[in-house]
């Protein structure tokens, strides 16, 4: 499943990759879809993500999905500290 907000970007990459895409369009006041995906949600991810992203100071492109996974497994597991995820990765 991909959720993205109303950017026509999106679409694209969604078709490219042959994967079920859900658009959330603001400026139509759609909030929700099929009662599951709402734009706060959405928004406050990647607020999370960007914040979490900061310490990096930038990263490149071909690495963005191992940023991702490395986040998602971070918020998944918050009992783990930064320090104490990077000593296991190693």
């Amino acid at each position: 499943m991909f959720c993205t907000d109303g950017n026509l970007s999106y679409k694209g990459i969604a078709k490219k990759l042959d994967v079920d895409h859900k658009r959330l369009i603001g400026l139509d006041n759609q909030r929700i879809i099929d009662g599951v995906y709402h734009i706060q949600t959405l928004n406050n991810y990647m607020k999370r993500w960007k914040g979490w992203l900061k310490r990096f100071n930038g990263i490149g492109t071909d690495y963005v999905e191992n940023y991702l996974s490395w986040f998602r497994f971070m918020e998944d597991n918050g009992e783990y500290s930064d320090e104490t995820w990077i000593k296991e990765a190693l």
